[in-house]
């Protein structure tokens, strides 16, 4: 049956209020992240009775695997103990697993090391290309971006060193996460593994593309993690700090990490591991319950959290980030620009579609999102900083 006028009145003023009312993810939060006032932020090496602190560096042609001993101006004083424990270039989990922790503690208390400057320093996760990702696990982040509950997702990507580039292309939106990671010195199948392994925490970034993750989030479905691998997966957005660090305590030790982010020296997220909702045991033992799942998607084909259930030796856990990205959800006036949009071709497409392609259109022009010929800057007290380098997309 033909509608006549006023019924196709009443249908879009229908529609319009479903659209005001329903989708989570489009909701009227557009404001753009502010400049933080916090209080300084000081680096410095963790005491060893803490904390061990190591580092990696080539040199000479070789690999040196470093026990960071302290910190000035200058850099950092360290010993190789790859050369002292006649295992080159080992990976510092493997060394403390073979001399032990009590070992390591005393030369970091009587040993005075060699200066080296952290920018040669290798990245600290380790050499794989497959790691797993918490998203929504901070309260206030969850609530900015408009997820309301924590998930998991793959990003499939090798790790760089604390200074490096990242590109930004006029079709991306490029944001910031920084987080704390860990790492661990064996295979995880269990929890009993888990309780067993070795802890190397270190620093680490999220970069991510906010168009990409847009076009290809569920909206219905948002902590399904639909969207994240290709969003999170380009090159050189898995920067990695200079230093792992084996906490004696785990739990009290990311629990106090402070992390930050600046742009051009502007904090933006300030934030402690203990306001995250599920800790590092928690996040894994989702990741075995999960893992093998083929429910996410990467490059077009689909992949599982874990490629046979089991967390391998080396592959980071990113733990999730506090507030102050630069992203925010669609707003009202997209939502509407989006319905009038579909409504005018006859809704052949998606509203929610339009809306998105509008936010994204918009954003560029606003230089919201990071820019080349800016930089990045994540801290934390114990984990050293990364400096990112935004640069033109080739």
């Amino acid at each position: 049956m033909a509608m006549g006028g006023g019924q196709r009145g009443l249908a879009l003023l229908g529609l319009v209020v479903l659209i005001g009312l329903s989708g989570a993810l489009f909701i009227n939060r557009s404001k753009p992240p502010q400049p933080r006032d916090t209080a300084p932020l000081v680096e410095q090496i963790a005491p060893p009775q803490q904390a061990l602190s190591f580092a990696q560096l080539r040199e000479d042609g070789g690999l040196r695997t470093l026990l960071v001993l302290g910190r000035d101006d200058a850099g950092v004083r360290a010993l190789d103990i790859g050369a002292r424990f006649a295992m080159p270039g080992a990976d510092p989990l493997d060394i403390l697993d073979a001399v032990g922790r009590d070992t390591l503690v005393a030369l970091a208390e009587t040993e005075t090391g060699t200066f080296h400057d952290p920018a040669g320093f290798l990245p600290s996760a380790g050499p794989g290309g497959a790691q797993i990702a918490a998203g929504a696990n901070y309260p206030e982040h969850g609530e900015e971006v408009a997820i309301d509950s924590v998930f998991l997702f793959p990003k499939l990507l090798a790790a760089t060193p604390a200074r490096a580039e990242v590109a930004a292309g006029p079709e991306m939106l490029l944001d910031y996460e920084v987080e704390l990671c860990a790492r661990f010195d064996r295979d995880i199948a269990s929890l009993d593994d888990f309780d067993a392994a070795r802890i190397g925490v270190f620093l680490c970034g999220d970069m991510t593309d906010r168009a990409a993750l847009l076009r290809g989030i569920d909206v219905d479905d948002r902590a399904s993690g639909a969207g994240f691998a290709d969003a999170k997966g380009g090159a050189g957005r898995f920067p990695t700090g200079p230093l792992l660090v084996v906490p004696a305590d785990w739990q009290s030790f990311l629990a106090g990490e402070r992390i930050q982010t600046s742009v051009d020296g502007a904090v933006f997220q300030d934030g402690e591991g203990a306001d995250m909702i599920a800790d590092l045991r928690e996040l894994v033992a989702m990741a075995l319950a999960e893992g093998t799942a083929d429910r996410w998607a990467y490059g077009g084909r689909a992949v599982p959290l874990l490629a046979d259930g089991t967390i391998p030796k080396g592959a980071a856990i990113l733990t999730g980030t506090p507030e102050g990205v630069i992203f925010r959800p669609p707003g009202f006036n997209d939502r509407m620009t989006g319905f009038f949009s579909s409504a005018a071709s006859g809704f052949s497409g998606s509203v929610v579609d339009a809306a998105i392609e509008r936010y994204i259109a918009s954003r560029p022009a606003r230089g919201t999102f990071l820019q080349p010929g800016q930089e990045v800057a994540m801290r934390a007290p114990h984990l050293g900083r990364i400096t990112l380098a935004i640069v033109a997309a080739p």
